[in-house]
């Protein structure tokens, strides 16, 4: 799905996203993503627990270091399951290493499709990053990383007729093109939905050809009127 269709459809899309029961969903025409708990040693993360209370325990679970509902995206849908309108939640947990890249994936709960299972283990490894989960001296060690990743067939219906909005998206591209902390924000609802992007940009530079992170911010405006039978 297209930027410019995503921002379209927000409006529409933003009482479901609001009320799911998942702490972050991606819905960008594929799959959905909910954020998972990180695990180190068997321990589920708990966030604003204190697992410990040694002020000399430097120990941490693996975090994500990106965005987890950007790791699997609509183009990862499976064409074997969309052929059989597959549907489903795969629960997966993944390995972390030392270097903050997953090196293995376990399907936990499968969501019914071998294909969808896989897919999401496949794009979880491909694009997954983390802070690695460290011992109680600090020093990196190996952590897990639990998530779902709900399989959803697009709705290709009638839509809904748009109502006047205002959106304002806000990205930034990476010196390797990637990009990173996509936000759109919709003011009439003062929220903020998360987004994703499908393709890289073209590697980024400054006036004098050397890498830069750029910023970007797109205001898009959604104006509806009637139409007078004279026009």
């Amino acid at each position: 799905m297209s930027l410019d269709i995503l921002m379209a459809a927000a409006a529409t899309h933003l009482l479901s996203a609001l009320t799911a029961p998942c702490s972050h969903i991606q819905n960008n025409g594929g799959a959905q993503e909910c954020l998972g708990v990180g695990q180190n040693g068997g321990a589920d993360q708990v966030i604003g627990d204190k697992r410990t209370t040694n002020p000399n325990d430097k120990s941490s679970v693996a975090e994500p270091a990106n965005y987890p509902w950007e790791w699997v995206q609509s183009i990862d849908y499976p064409k074997t399951a969309l052929l059989q309108s597959a549907e489903g939640t795969t629960r997966i947990t993944l390995v972390v290493g030392l270097d903050g890249k997953p090196t293995e994936c376990d399907v936990d709960k499968s969501s019914g499709n071998k294909d969808l299972d896989s897919a999401a283990c496949k794009a979880s490894l491909a694009r997954a990053l983390f802070n690695p989960a460290r011992n109680s001296a600090g020093k990196p060690t190996i952590g897990s990383y639990s998530t779902s990743v709900a399989w959803r067939i697009p709705n290709f219906g009638p839509m809904d007729v748009p109502e006047n909005e205002r959106f304002l998206q806000s990205y930034i591209i990476e010196t390797d093109g990637s990009v990173s902390s996509c936000k759109l924000f919709v003011p009439s609802s003062d929220s903020v939905i998360p987004c994703g992007f499908e393709r890289r940009f073209h590697r980024p530079t400054n006036a004098n050809g050397e890498p830069v992170r750029k910023r970007v911010m797109k205001t898009t405006i959604i104006k509806v009127s009637d139409i007078e039978d004279s026009e």
